[in-house]
């Protein structure tokens, strides 16, 4: 399971807003969740803010009636079998817990008790789209990559790398877009054609 978190860009700046004003705060999302073969997206909802214990208990009644993930943000990773993991546990709602890190993210994604998962992206999108986390290629960076880091920079490239693309019609023009797009070390391609495409 590869499971990727995507928030906006004011949903980041209110989260290290707080984090800033109160470094030891716990705050709290609720986040829409989308499947898509082995990929899991969390897509930040709402931002709740810090809470005190009345209040989380109101957060967890929105989540399972919504079918959300309860999500956390905050300095450090929580211990593996602290209250809140458990409360949500016992009333079957998916839960995150994301560590901001001054260099970038940490986080792991629990659908069950049994079943958790790191999570391998993080995107925020604002002015700038931003994507942090593990990409497949980084260790396999082929040399018309490194051409394009040389050309384009490493944010764009990397950018590239973790997006998907779809071309409609593969023969003519379609097929040169196509092999462009892949020496542009574009990260997932996605061909619709009535004939078959090798």
């Amino acid at each position: 399971m590869n499971v990727k978190l995507r928030m906006t860009g004011s949903q980041h700046d209110q989260i290290n807003t707080l984090l800033r004003n109160n470094p030891q705060c716990k705050i709290y999302g609720l986040c829409g969740e989308h499947s898509s073969g082995s990929d899991v997206y969390i897509l930040v909802h709402k931002i709740l803010g810090t809470m005190p214990e009345f209040k989380f208990d109101e957060a967890l009644y929105k989540a399972k009636k919504r079918e959300m993930t309860l999500v956390r943000f905050f300095p450090i990773i929580g211990s593996p079998l602290d209250n809140v993991m458990s409360k949500c546990f016992s009333e079957s709602i998916p839960y995150a817990d994301i560590e901001m890190l001054s260099n970038g993210f940490k986080g792991i994604y629990w659908a069950t008790p049994d079943s958790s998962a790191t999570i391998c992206q993080f995107m925020i999108v604002g002015d700038d789209i931003t994507i942090a986390g593990a990409s497949k290629k980084d260790s396999e960076t082929q040399a018309f990559v490194q051409r394009n880091i040389q050309a384009f920079g490493k944010g764009t490239t990397r950018i590239l790398q973790n997006i998907t693309i779809g071309v409609v019609g593969c023969s003519g023009t379609g097929s040169v877009v196509v092999e462009q797009l892949a020496r542009l070390g574009v990260g997932k391609l996605t061909l619709v054609d009535p004939d078959p495409v090798f």
